[in-house]
């Protein structure tokens, strides 16, 4: 079943060690302070167009989980982190939403949390015909 799929990535994350070894080799970076006192921080603009909306940073929160009823919490987390800072977030794959309406609300939650937040749907190749209710299952953007 997709949704015992779902549990179990959750459950590996949060019990194995997933995290790979090898570092990005930012330790190695030294950056040389200029400062540059004369520059006024309220005038510095890190927004950016995307999909035609306003973000207040080029940030996505992408593609995390959905699915299980054990992902609907940290799709809320997610969500309202994202209403709060105007980045924009992907979710997990909705194959189980789409597939098993009683899983839907893991997904929605994020509009819920999130509506004025630029949202990303998400499905596989062989599911592209459901790619219309994954939209419309979170109002996509």
């Amino acid at each position: 079943m997709i949704s015992d799929r779902k549990l179990e990535h959750l459950e590996i994350c949060k019990n194995y060690d997933v995290e790979h070894h090898r570092t990005t080799g930012f330790e190695d970076i030294e950056l040389i302070h200029r400062s540059l006192p004369e520059v006024n921080f309220d005038e510095i603009d890190t927004s950016i167009e995307f999909l035609g909306k306003k973000l207040d940073t080029p940030l996505i929160i992408s593609a995390i989980t959905g699915g299980h009823e054990a992902s609907k919490e940290i799709n809320e987390s997610l969500a309202i982190a994202t209403e709060n800072t105007n980045i924009a977030m992907g979710v997990g794959s909705q194959r189980a939403g789409i597939t098993n309406p009683e899983l839907t609300d893991t997904f929605t939650i994020v509009r819920d949390k999130a509506p004025h937040a630029t949202i990303i749907g998400n499905i596989g190749a062989p599911q592209v015909e459901y790619a219309n209710g994954a939209i419309e299952m979170l109002d996509c953007d």
